[in-house]
């Protein structure tokens, strides 16, 4: 059975932290469901206020969907080309106005069905016993993730996974701004 991990953010003390950002009317919730962004027209605007943090390869902040470094966008083009949009984002310094152009928003098509509700340990709200509230031990249905190497879980939009085979690639590369977890080891919403 193939490894995965979650993937997540990790944001240090001198990181580039997004306080502030716009995004296209067209990505509405497009990005959470595995649904394409068909016409972005403008590029989403992140903001930031120091232009002396470090900006790092999968920008942290307030902010809902991906942001990722060229460096991040060409890896995953390496290894998953077929099922990944990228849109175009303003990485703004609000000290400044310096705009860096070279980020992307990161859209990961068809959500997989993969959450394994008999083992994992969660929470769900009362009278919605499929939306789920906290998970304390996340576990995924052996084969149903198949031969991707990054997806977003139906059940849970926010979770990202990646293989172990990406999560090599990203080490070797020196990626920085991310961390992965075990899944035995995610926790949330508890």
């Amino acid at each position: 059975m193939e490894v995965f991990f979650v993937l997540e953010k990790t944001i240090n003390k001198n990181d580039v932290f997004i306080d502030e950002y716009t995004e296209p009317e067209s990505y509405g919730d497009n990005y959470l469901y595995g649904l394409p962004i068909t016409r972005a027209e403008e590029p989403a605007k992140v903001y930031y206020k120091f232009k002396t943090h470090r900006k790092t390869d999968y920008i942290g902040g307030i902010h809902s969907f991906p942001v990722v470094s060229q460096r991040f966008k060409e890896i995953l083009l390496q290894i998953e080309p077929s099922y990944l949009e990228f849109h175009s984002v303003q990485l703004i310094c609000t000290k400044t106005s310096e705009v860096d152009t070279s980020y992307s928003m990161l859209n990961i098509l068809n959500n997989i069905q993969c959450f394994d509700w008999e083992r994992s340990e969660f929470r769900t709200y009362p009278t919605a016993p499929r939306v789920i509230l906290g998970v304390s031990r996340l576990v995924v249905r052996e084969g149903a993730i198949q031969d991707k190497n990054i997806v977003r879980m139906e059940e849970l939009p926010t979770v990202i996974l990646v293989s172990a085979r990406l999560k090599q690639q990203i080490e070797t590369a020196r990626l920085t701004g991310i961390q992965f977890t075990q899944l035995e080891n995610y926790r949330t919403g508890n």
